[in-house]
This record gives structure tokens, C-alpha cells and sequence, in this order.
């Protein structure tokens, strides 16, 4: 096993930042080709506080977009046209990508990771 520092986030295994045990072939054949991790030696852990403190102020950044943009679209109403049953069902569901399409159209640049959908949406 080998102890490697992360220098990106992998969805599901490490953050900027973090220091774990991985195989030895999965460092040798992915993370070290990619440069997504390096060995975690004495001189790469003193860069760990960097790290973490990239991964902080980025988090940081994201909630400040996050908290504008909602501010922003606090009291908007998105209409889009679709056609629907009689029951008042749509034959073709909005994705993320689509709701995400239309807001941009309208002025506000969301993207499609940070739209989520409600399942009472779906309905007319």
C-alpha cells in the first residue's frame, strides 16, 4: 500500500488535500500518470496545508457563487412550455441540462450540477 497526497478531487475516493493509503498499482498506474496524487513524502506532506487551504478557499468561492446566484433567483418564475396528458403528466421530462439552457437564456449563467429538479415540477 502506498501513502499518496491527493492534488485534485476524485468524486467517491480523496479531496485536494487528503492523504490515504491506495494500492500500489492504482498509484503507479492511475493517480501518478494523471497527476492526481503524489507520494506522500516528508517534503510533499509540508505542502498538504496548501492544499487544504486551496481546497478551502475554493469551497469558500462556491458558496459565495452559490448564495448570489440564489439571491438573484430568489421570487423568479421559470415558465417553459412542454405538452402534457390530460392528467396534466409531461410526455418529456425537464433535465438539469434543459431547466439549466433556460435559465442561461434568461440571464442567469447556472450550470446543470447545480440544478435539481423536484419531482412535483414534472407536472402541469
Amino acid at each position: 500500500m502506498a501513502n499518496v497526497i491527493f492534488l485534485h478531487n476524485i468524486k467517491g475516493v480523496a479531496q485536494i488535500g487528503d492523504v490515504k493509503k491506495v494500492a500500489d498499482g492504482y498509484a503507479r498506474n492511475y493517480l501518478f500518470p494523471r497527476n492526481l496524487a503524489v507520494l506522500a513524502t516528508a517534503a510533499e506532506l509540508k505542502k498538504v496545508g496548501q492544499l487544504k487551504a486551496k481546497r478551502q478557499a475554493e469551497t469558500e468561492r462556491e458558496a459565495e457563487t452559490s448564495r448570489a446566484m440564489a439571491t438573484k433567483l430568489e421570487g423568479f418564475v421559470l415558465n417553459i412550455e412542454r405538452i402534457a396528458s390530460e392528467e396534466g403528466t409531461l410526455y418529456d421530462g425537464l433535465d438539469q441540462t434543459e431547466i439549466s439552457h433556460f435559465l442561461k437564456k434568461n440571464g442567469f449563467g447556472v450550470d446543470p450540477e447545480f440544478v435539481r429538479a423536484h419531482q412535483e415540477d414534472r407536472g402541469v
